[in-house]
């Protein structure tokens, strides 16, 4: 069973979100989202985004519902 691993990052300016799942990670940073495919380039050099567009929408939609999820929860602790 593949897992998925979704995670933000909000420190001095830098706003990224990410979301991996299986060989594939998706990636958001200033608005801009770029698919890779880890098994083939893990060192993340070939966005596959406009040839993989079946596998951007899923991973954004796995990304959203995760915020989404988030959102529903308080947090029991904050990290600063």
């Amino acid at each position: 069973m593949e897992r998925t691993l979704a995670w933000r990052i909000q420190h001095l300016g830098r706003h990224q979100k990410a979301v991996r799942h299986g060989d594939w990670k998706f990636i958001e940073h200033a608005g801009v989202g770029q698919l890779f495919n880890l098994a083939r380039d893990i060192s993340e050099r070939r966005d596959l985004s406009i040839h993989q567009p079946e596998k951007l929408a899923e991973l954004k939609r796995r990304l959203t519902d995760w915020e989404l999820d988030l959102a529903r929860s308080e947090p029991k602790f904050l990290v600063k």
